[in-house]
């Protein structure tokens, strides 16, 4: 793999989640996030065609403007990497830190370190979580694994003004994580009025999830086609990064703990907090 223009270099079951956070279920409220950023924190506005403007120039009714959180730089990349999960290929592709807890009641020690990149075909990603205890209990049912430890990536149509009464049509979120006895698991969910869709395995693409000695990693290429998205060097496109930690042990082991995100004003799944999405930005 190496960066554009630089030199040297299942089945499908369904079930809906909120992937919004609690201890105990998938749909219970959310906790407050933390006021500490993650880094790098860029919130530059970007530019696009607005929901809300009406041919007189007015503000269309039902919707809200956007406040958009920390900017992810996307690198191009002028050869696809080999998903295998090896960090040796992204060494020069800038990293994102996910340690900011935004849902669940738990406590939790887990973090991740993300890179991304894309080209005309998929946008690519690694990430590298530090996770005492791998814990994933949906073997059988991979559209729950964001109650389990996973990895998500939330991602829409960026626009100047959000809906109030729905998710954008593109909206989509996807789910990666490693199995406890090896493996990987992956599912997507799709924009289904003020929320996301019941979500089902998803198969196209691939990705590879894997154990290390501090905890695991997931590398993957989603098609832009399971994006709804169209790419283009400068693209601006609304989203935000996501990691779930489960509950290691006791009874309610593998329900969710605690979810973390590069977005601090993350606070909670579908329509209520659309407005507060962050921004990937593809580069040139």
């Amino acid at each position: 793999m190496a960066l554009a223009g630089c030199s040297g270099g299942s089945g499908g079951g369904r079930v809906r989640v909120t992937y919004s956070g609690s201890a105990s279920t998938a749909s219970a409220s959310t906790a407050s996030a933390s006021s500490t950023p993650s880094t790098p924190e860029k919130t530059t506005s970007a530019s696009s065609t607005s929901a809300g403007a009406t041919e007189s120039g007015d503000e269309a009714p039902d919707t809200r403007e956007a406040i958009p959180g920390p900017e992810v730089e996307v690198a191009a990349l002028s050869k696809a990497p080999t998903i295998d999960g090896d960090q040796r290929e992204w060494e020069k592709v800038p990293a994102y830190s996910v340690q900011t807890q935004v849902g669940g009641k738990g406590s939790t020690k887990a973090t991740s370190s993300w890179r991304l990149g894309w080209d005309e075909n998929a946008l690519y990603l690694f990430a590298r979580a530090a996770d005492p205890a791998l814990t994933q209990t949906h073997v059988q049912r991979p559209w729950l694994i964001g109650t389990g430890d996973a990895i998500g990536l939330e991602i829409g149509t960026f626009r100047d003004r959000v809906s109030t009464t729905k998710l954008d049509a593109k909206d989509t979120r996807t789910l990666i994580a490693p199995n406890e006895t090896g493996g990987t698991l992956r599912a997507i969910a799709k924009a289904d009025g003020d929320d996301f869709d019941q979500g089902t395995t998803w198969t196209s693409g691939s990705a590879v999830a894997k154990r290390t000695a501090s905890g695991w990693v997931v590398e993957a290429a989603i098609p832009w086609s399971d994006l709804g998205q169209k790419p283009k060097a400068g693209l601006t496109l609304a989203g935000q990064l996501l990691q779930a930690d489960a509950v290691a042990s006791g009874a309610k082991r593998g329900s969710l703990a605690a979810l973390l995100s590069n977005n601090p004003q993350r606070r909670g799944s579908g329509l209520k907090w659309r407005f507060a999405w962050g921004q990937l930005t593809l580069q040139k």
